[in-house]
């Protein structure tokens, strides 16, 4: 009994540590919250990684939105606009 109620606090601890990574792509606008914006097609939550790769013909600009991640990496030739953004 102890051994599979270490096991499953093991598991519970190795889901909340694993984020998933959302990379920016900008296929459809610059803004953060419109999920086509993103692959898979998905706004990043307080649980995953956000990613703004070179390369894009659009980069994210937050305008007056709550912005949400668990961590974000901006490529070196790569932008992303703040406005008037709250971070949460």
């Amino acid at each position: 009994m102890k051994q599979l109620l270490f096991i499953s606090i093991l598991a519970l601890l190795a889901i909340n540590l694993s984020a998933f990574t959302i990379h920016w792509t900008g296929n459809t606008s610059t803004s953060w919250n419109v999920a086509t914006n993103w692959n898979p097609n998905n706004v990043p939550t307080y649980a995953d990684d956000a990613w703004i790769d070179n390369g894009c013909t659009r980069y994210p600009v937050i305008n007056t939105t709550t912005l949400q991640c668990r961590d974000m990496t901006i490529a070196s030739s790569a932008t992303l606009t703040l406005t008037t953004a709250t971070m949460a």
